[in-house]
């Protein structure tokens, strides 16, 4: 399952390990970030990534303005988005 937190500076959201990711720290944990400013997420993305590793760099996609997903340098997956994307 999944659990959100609103806060002031956006939401805040985490869900638990799939069975199929069993043993392994951290293989089943991504947290997902959105920031209501553009700036605000790229920033935050540029310093999660920092000494980790970048699986999606951050960009425009087809449902966001702006969002990346990347491992911290502590192993931890998260994903950043901004906005919804125009359609």
């Amino acid at each position: 399952m999944h659990a959100q937190i609103v806060t002031p500076d956006g939401v805040l959201m985490g869900a638990d390990m799939p069975p199929q990711y069993g043993g392994v720290p951290q293989a089943g944990v991504s947290i997902s970030v959105t920031r209501d400013d553009g700036a605000a997420a790229l920033a935050l993305f540029e310093r999660l990534a920092e000494g980790g590793r970048i699986a999606m760099p951050y960009g425009p996609t087809f449902f966001a303005k702006g969002f990346g997903m990347c491992t911290d340098r502590f192993g931890t997956s998260w994903m950043v988005s901004h906005g919804m994307a125009d359609h």
